[in-house]
């Protein structure tokens, strides 16, 4: 590669657009070019770090709103 750069033996390989992730390890690396093969996924339970991030952030709207909710049910004094 003109100007190599350095990468972990596994990553993945994202299309936003698409929504599509792929697990990834490099397979082999000359001057110019880089290949990769695809890792099968073990668990079916893999999801992206974007996908981590919005999971993440809809729980924490869940948890607020089932907190105001109690909130809200409580009696009037």
């Amino acid at each position: 590669m003109a100007h190599p750069i350095s990468l972990p033996t596994e990553f993945e390989v994202t299309i936003p657009r698409r929504g599509e992730y792929w697990r990834a390890r490099q397979a082999w690396r000359d001057s110019l070019a880089l290949g990769v093969t695809f890792v099968p996924s073990d668990s079916g339970t893999d999801v992206s770090i974007e996908s981590a991030r919005r999971i993440k952030q809809l729980q924490s709207e869940r948890d607020a709103l089932a907190k105001r909710l109690a909130e809200m049910s409580e009696p009037a004094i």
